[in-house]
C-alpha cells in the first residue's frame, strides 16, 4: 500500500470540519494493519509514527509535519486523514492526539520534536523505531 494512494482515496470521501477547524476525511471498512503504513515505500522521509497508549497491529497514528497531515487507523478498518490548514491548527490537532489516544509508556517520544516548525533543511526528529 502506498500512503499517497490511501490519502487520495480518503480525499474522495468528502470531509467534515472538526472542532479545531481542520478537515477530517474518514473511510470505513478498508482492512489494514499499521504495518501497511510503517513499511509503505513512501513512508519516509515525511511520515513519522506517533506512539500512543493504544498502539497495536490494528491501530496507529502517523504524522507528516511537512504537509501538516495526520493519518489514523482505528480498529483495523477505519482510516482518518486530518488535514490542517496552517501550523497553528496543526499544533492544536497534535495536542488533541494525546488527549484522545494517550501517550505510550512502553515507547515514549519527545512530543516537542513534532512541534518545531518544519523546514526542508531541519525536519523534526524522526522516530526510527519501526514497531
Amino acid at each position: 500500500m502506498r500512503i499517497a494512494q490511501l490519502i487520495e482515496s480518503l480525499r474522495w470521501c468528502g470531509a467534515e470540519v472538526n472542532p479545531r477547524g481542520n478537515m477530517v476525511y474518514s473511510y470505513y471498512y478498508v482492512p489494514g494493519l499499521r504495518y501497511d503504513i510503517d513499511f509503505a515505500p513512501d513512508c519516509r522521509p515525511h511520515w513519522t509514527w506517533y506512539t500512543t497508549a493504544m498502539d497495536s497491529r490494528q491501530f496507529g497514528v502517523w504524522v507528516n509535519c511537512h504537509d501538516r497531515l495526520i493519518l489514523c487507523l482505528e480498529a483495523g478498518a477505519c482510516w482518518r486523514l486530518i488535514e490542517c490548514g496552517d501550523w497553528a491548527s496543526f499544533v492544536k490537532e497534535m495536542g488533541s492526539l494525546d488527549v484522545s489516544y494517550g501517550e505510550s509508556e512502553s515507547n515514549p517520544q519527545d512530543r516537542a520534536a513534532f512541534l518545531v516548525p518544519y523546514t526542508e533543511t531541519a525536519p523534526p526528529q524522526e522516530n526510527t523505531n519501526d514497531g
